[in-house]
C-alpha cells in the first residue's frame, strides 16, 4: 500500500477492504512485546472484570502523503503517565458502543470531530495486564490534517508522523525503557518524530503494519 500513500481516497478504501477481512491479531501484535504473551481471549477469561477502552488512530493526508498521529499523555502518578498513546479511554456509562467511546475521548482529549461515516473499520482489541484495560482500537480517515485542540490536562503533546515510518526497518530498535523506580525493561519500538513509542501503542501499530504490509 505504500505506493497509494499519496493517493489518499483510494488508500482509504483499499485499507477499509482490508479492515473488513480476518486480522492478524496476536501473530502481528506480538513482534513488538516485550515479554512472552498469553492471547487476548485467554486474558478475558482469566481477567472477565477487565475494564473496557477504545481509541482512535486518525489518518489525514499530508505533504502530499498520509500521517497519523500519537498524543503522550500528561505525567501523572499513574500506570501511563508520560506515555505515548492514540487518543481514546475507557467506557462511560453514556457511551452506546466502544466506536462511540473512541469518538467521544477524540473530541475531549485534542478537540478533532470524527463521525461514525469516517470509521474505516477497526483492528485486534488488546489486553494491557498492568491496568487491566482491554482496548479496542478504531481507525478513521479524515479530510485534511486536523486543527489540534488539546486538552493540557491529560495530552501534553500531540506528534504527527507519516504513515511510511511505520514500514521503515531503520526506525525499529529495541530500548531499555524505565517503567518505575529502578524498574527496566528491554522493549521493542517505533522511533516516530523522534519519539520512542513501545508498549501496548507499539503492538496496535504493529497489527496495523502488517495490513500496510499486506500481511
Amino acid at each position: 500500500m505504500l505506493d497509494l500513500l499519496n493517493s489518499p481516497n483510494t488508500f482509504f478504501s483499499l485499507l477499509q477492504q482490508r479492515l473488513a477481512n480476518p486480522l492478524p491479531a496476536e501473530i502481528a501484535q506480538n513482534k513488538m512485546t516485550s515479554r512472552a504473551r498469553i492471547s487476548t481471549l485467554q486474558y478475558k477469561a482469566n481477567n472477565p472484570n477487565f475494564k473496557s477502552s477504545a481509541v482512535l488512530i486518525l489518518l489525514f493526508p499530508y505533504n502530499s502523503t498520509i500521517y497519523s498521529a500519537l498524543i503522550r499523555r500528561s505525567a501523572y502518578d499513574g500506570k501511563h503517565g508520560g506515555q505515548l498513546s492514540f487518543p481514546g479511554g475507557k467506557v462511560e456509562l453514556s457511551d452506546i458502543s466502544l466506536e462511540n467511546t473512541a469518538i467521544r475521548e477524540t473530541v475531549e482529549e485534542v478537540g478533532v470531530r470524527v463521525n461514525s461515516t469516517d470509521i474505516l473499520g477497526k483492528l485486534s482489541p488488546l489486553y494491557i495486564p498492568i491496568s487491566n484495560f482491554l482496548v479496542q482500537p478504531f481507525i478513521a480517515s479524515l479530510p485534511n490534517s486536523p486543527v489540534w485542540v488539546k486538552d493540557n490536562h491529560e495530552v501534553a503533546e500531540v506528534i504527527e508522523f507519516p504513515l511510511s515510518n511505520l514500514l521503515d526497518e531503520s526506525l525499529k530498535d529495541r530500548r531499555r525503557i524505565t517503567i518505575g523506580p529502578n524498574r527496566f525493561v528491554d522493549a521493542p519500538c517505533y522511533i516516530l518524530n523522534n519519539q520512542v513509542c513501545w508498549g501496548a501503542t507499539a503492538m496496535i501499530l504493529a497489527e496495523f503494519e502488517s495490513l500496510l504490509r499486506g500481511n
